[in-house]
């Protein structure tokens, strides 16, 4: 028999191997059971991973609120920080049902060859499975063979280096991003503008069909003598705004060059025409070579989802792009899925995707260099509930009353707040640069007021038979507005004519400006500056008049 002494010691190994046998198979089911929700992977690199803390953090409660698990890591916790060591890290989370990544920052990109001409890809990181060779070791891969389908979508959140802090554009992106979601920050849903510049006009219809699967107002600008860079930036100023912009064009990833007559001269489109304009554009689609080439300083997709108000999403290639179809992208966008699903199901569903298309090097560029830049997590078709902020001006009257004084303009306006919100805002009278009447106005959500404004001293209204004066009433824009196109409404003044007060000198005007500052600093400097150069001949003669001085008292 055992001794009590014995059998205590059996007890307690047993225990300690039941607690340790529990706790191993505890760890396997971490391991190996896939979360509750799809997996996305956000990869921040280092350097900036703090600074866009608070923006992370949010990103991962709007993202996981879709229905999506969320796990964000930075760059330093890979080792190696490489395009190899993030793709092992990537098909490692495999396990945990991983459906796509968002790359923030300057994460390594993979580079791909194909007829000696090299390009970053996106592809080395959504095909997983597949076989990558470098057959040179020229640090380019220019073979891609097994299961090439991908398994993941990948987006890149990747900075313009030319355009101010990194950490603010990308701060300043989650927060864009974020609005947007809330339905804070909305443009007109149902309007698409497709701007087809002259070698894409065969394909206008197909663009067109596309686009109506997502938007019910699609703006068709085709015409080759209309298709210029001054036309297209006038577009991209449009006050209402639409909701996707679909461009075929010629350029580089630093430029957009427009036809006319079949030569090149039609005017040019660069970044920094789209960080100015701030246009009212939520997604872009580029049908331009390099466009979204986002190795380069000041690539175009950058500056379109980096400018300050508008922007989340701008698809394009990094380099040759060749005219496709994307109807089954938006097919998938009007079914309410997400963009990266969407251009997805696009990969996955062309006719002969592992056959004769990757034979074809046109494909191939497409295949390659197609390229998310923004956030794929986005879904603009979804259902969300929207809060706008939308002022307007209804209607515009006025009349002219006469007095010994002189006549005084009297003008109506009927201003309508058709948001969700209250709103604090400026009511102006405008002719030029002149503000002839204004007020701050407080008004409540669905509501109308009349505003009544006069025009009077210190401005002449002089009555003149057969004259007309135009002046514009002036709404000021507010944060978030839905549409500036109605803002603004003008008038012609009949039989009248409004002078401004006659004054010397007016700050308003930017020539008198100039004018005060050559007066008051420039001349006197330019004195100074010369009379110090000629100090020594100057002091010759005082020493004389000193002299002769001396000699008169005595």
């Amino acid at each position: 028999m055992l001794g009590k002494g014995t059998v205590s010691v059996i007890l307690v190994v047993l225990v300690a191997l039941s607690l340790n046998m529990s706790f191993l198979f505890q760890v396997s089911a971490r391991v190996t059971t896939k979360p509750d929700k799809p997996l996305v992977i956000v990869i921040v690199n280092s350097s900036i991973y703090y600074a866009i803390g608070s923006s992370l953090d949010q990103y991962r409660e709007n993202v996981e609120s879709t229905g999506f698990s969320v796990n964000i890591v930075s760059t330093d916790q890979m080792v190696p920080a490489t395009p190899q060591g993030i793709r092992s890290f990537l098909q490692q989370a495999m396990t945990q049902d991983l459906v796509g990544v968002v790359l923030v920052g300057n994460i390594p990109t993979a580079w791909f060859k194909i007829s000696d001409k090299s390009f970053p890809t996106d592809m080395y990181y959504r095909d997983l499975d597949g076989v990558w060779v470098d057959s040179d070791g020229d640090g380019v891969y220019d073979k891609h063979s097994g299961d090439t389908s991908p398994e993941i979508w990948v987006g890149r959140l990747k900075c313009p280096t030319t355009t101010g802090s990194e950490a603010t554009l990308l701060n300043n992106y989650f927060t864009k991003n974020d609005r947007f979601r809330r339905g804070l920050r909305v443009l007109p849903w149902w309007r698409a503008l497709a701007y087809i510049d002259d070698d894409g006009v065969d394909y206008a219809e197909e663009v067109r069909s596309s686009l109506s699967q997502v938007c019910s107002d699609v703006t068709l600008v085709t015409n080759t003598t209309q298709t210029t860079a001054t036309d297209y930036e006038n577009q991209l100023s449009d006050r209402f705004g639409y909701e996707w912009l679909y461009l075929m064009c010629h350029g580089d990833f630093d430029y957009q060059v427009f036809m006319i007559n079949g030569s090149l001269n039609g005017g040019t489109v660069y970044p920094r025409e789209y960080e100015s304009i701030d246009p009212r554009v939520m997604f872009y689609i580029m049908f331009g070579c390099s466009g979204a080439r986002f190795t380069e300083q000041d690539y175009l997709a950058g500056a379109e989802i980096f400018a300050d108000t508008y922007g989340l999403i701008s698809i394009g290639c990094t380099d040759t792009m060749y005219s496709f179809s994307l109807r089954r992208f938006f097919a998938a966008l009007s079914e309410g899925k997400t963009v990266g699903t969407a251009l997805q199901e696009w990969f996955l569903q062309e006719d002969g995707l592992q056959d004769q298309n990757l034979d074809n090097s046109s494909f191939q560029f497409v295949f390659y260099g197609l390229t998310i830049c923004g956030d794929p997590t986005l879904e603009p078709c979804g259902h969300r509930k929207v809060a706008l902020h939308d002022i307007s001006i209804s209607d515009v009257l006025y009349d002219i009353t006469n007095a010994d004084g002189g006549s005084t303009v009297h003008i109506r306006l009927f201003v309508q707040n058709s948001g969700d919100f209250n709103e604090t805002f400026c009511v102006s009278i405008k002719m030029d640069y002149y503000t002839l009447a204004d007020s701050k106005v407080y008004l409540q959500s669905k509501s109308v007021r009349i505003v009544d404004l006069f025009v009077q001293e210190p401005y002449r209204v002089t009555a003149v038979n057969h004259s007309k004066t135009t002046v514009s009433a002036v709404l000021s824009s507010i944060p978030e507005e839905f549409n500036l196109a109605d803002n603004a409404r003008s008038l012609i003044l009949e039989n009248v004519v409004v002078a401004p007060p006659t004054v010397f000198f007016d700050a308003s005007r930017w020539e008198w400006l100039v004018i005060t500052f050559a007066i008051f600093l420039l001349i006197p400097y330019s004195v100074f500056k010369a009379l110090a150069s000629e100090r020594l001949f100057l002091s010759k003669y005082w020493v004389k008049l000193r002299e002769v001085l001396a000699k008169n008292r005595r």
